[in-house]
């Protein structure tokens, strides 16, 4: 019987629409979530979007961006790096198009989908999957290798979960030497305006081998899928927990992190929360206000699969972002759940799966 493996992740970036302050919603939050962690020995593994890393180091450079936000992505890289936490690869894609004014950025949500993109696009060459691989993967390794030797950029996740269709870009993935994905969130989709994801059709694995397509097993695919761990949710669960986080009055944000998320704009909260409840499954994650209950609920859903699993560990991959995360304590109190309950789950990392 295998142990569920829980493997921490959090799409490091500000708002999709260029909303955010890094040092409110992505420096500070990934501090604390990273302290958090330590103080247990699990360790964090952050899915750089190395865009809009890009756009900041660029209008720093121009004059027109007063703080120097990439140069404080790059020394908190480097330092969680040192710390044994886990750096790797993320795109927004409409971060590849913008202007900025000195204020706000404005991007190009036609972008939005990495899965839209070319494998390689003639006129704009910057936009082609294979370029944004090979540039995406040099950035990180250019930032990481200094302080850690051995480093290798070969994990990614698309942002907003939007990689379909995917033939071209895991074609350009692996040309340029990744062999884990961790995009899929089993059994569930979604589409709106912007963002498009369908895994109701994925294989209910802990991972598999892909080629060309996320929800085929490949025997001979070169890269694994080990996806975010989703499960099936009861309304009664989903109002008990909803409960919860308006009585403990969880944070849906980090102090001082002000910005609006693109999918939400415009929602009111009636629709909010009916689209909340009318999800049949949800994904695993440690932010977004989640409740040491809720987290606990997950936890022993991937311990009874583990039961079935034929190796050592049952990789359960958990989400989060720095910009949702203001739930420290119950993070803290479940990771020392975890900690009492080791006979049954592990903290484990993407590279020993």
């Amino acid at each position: 019987m295998a142990k569920a493996g829980l493997i921490f992740t959090t799409d490091y970036e500000i708002f999709g629409n260029g909303s955010g302050c890094v040092e409110k919603c992505m420096i500070e939050p990934t501090e604390r979530m990273a302290s958090i962690l330590e103080k247990y020995g699990a360790t964090l593994t952050l899915f750089v979007d190395v865009c809009e890393y890009w756009a900041f180091e660029q209008e720093f450079a121009s004059g027109k961006l007063k703080k120097d936000w990439a140069g404080q992505i790059k020394a908190q890289l480097q330092d969680l790096a040192k710390r044994g936490h886990h750096i790797q690869l993320h795109f927004h894609p409409q971060w590849l198009d913008y202007s900025f004014d000195g204020k706000n950025w404005t991007l190009n949500y036609d972008l939005w989908r990495i899965g839209k993109l070319k494998y390689e696009d003639l006129e704009f060459p910057a936009k082609g999957l294979k370029n944004l691989f090979a540039k995406g993967k040099k950035t990180l390794e250019e930032i990481i290798t200094p302080v850690k030797e051995s480093y290798k950029c070969h994990i990614f996740r698309a942002g907003a979960w939007s990689m379909q269709p995917e033939k071209d870009v895991l074609k350009a993935m692996k040309e340029n030497g990744f062999d884990i994905d961790s995009t899929v969130a089993s059994g569930l989709s979604f589409q709106d305006e912007f963002t498009f994801y369908d895994f109701k059709n994925s294989p209910n694995d802990a991972y598999w081998k892909i080629d060309e397509d996320l929800n085929s097993i490949s025997m001979n695919g070169k890269i694994k899928e080990i996806p975010i761990f989703t499960t099936e949710m009861p309304l009664s669960k989903k109002v008990k927990f909803l409960g919860l986080k308006k009585k403990k009055g969880i944070a849906m944000k980090p102090q001082g992190c002000v910005g609006t998320s693109l999918a939400t704009a415009g929602k009111g909260r009636l629709a909010k929360l009916t689209e909340v409840l009318s999800e049949k499954r949800k994904m695993f994650t440690f932010g977004d206000a989640t409740s040491f209950e809720e987290m606990t609920y997950f936890a022993k859903r991937a311990v009874k699969r583990a039961k079935s699993f034929e190796k050592d560990i049952f990789p359960t991959v958990a989400i989060s972002h720095p910009k949702t995360f203001a739930n420290e304590r119950e993070l803290d109190s479940f990771l020392e759940w975890v900690s009492r309950n080791n006979k049954d789950i592990e903290f484990t990392n993407y590279n020993r799966i």
